[in-house]
């Protein structure tokens, strides 16, 4: 699934993904679980059953392929569009110091999702 409301004007390469995150938003001081949907150097895109607004910063832990417990990383909102009549699909720009982590994770991921598609 894909938020084709906004022109993508992504510089990294969006890997397809399919799982679970877990969140803190700073700004409103809720927790909460999305659907992780998509990632690339920069940012994820998952789906969410509430409104984050752009700008909120969230903390998050993600469940990722092929790797024990969570990986944390943390990001700003930058769009929230509607998915499904219940659910949102939400962009997060992660924040630099995160991009030598995600670097790793990115390359598990890659390996995973070309292991499954061969």
């Amino acid at each position: 699934m894909q938020y084709s409301g906004l022109e993508d004007r992504r510089i990294f390469e969006r890997i397809p993904l399919d799982s679970s995150a877990y969140f803190f938003c700073t700004k409103t001081k809720r927790w909460g679980s999305v659907r992780l949907k998509d990632m690339s150097a920069k940012g994820v895109g998952f789906l969410a059953n509430e409104a984050l607004e752009p700008g909120c910063t969230l903390e998050m832990w993600l469940s990722l392929p092929e790797r024990d417990g969570f990986f944390y990383t943390c990001g700003d909102v930058v769009w929230s569009g509607p998915a499904d009549p219940d659910k949102r699909f939400v962009g997060v720009e992660l924040r630099k110091a995160e991009l030598a982590g995600m670097a790793q994770v990115l390359r598990t991921v890659k390996q995973v999702a070309h292991s499954r598609s061969s």
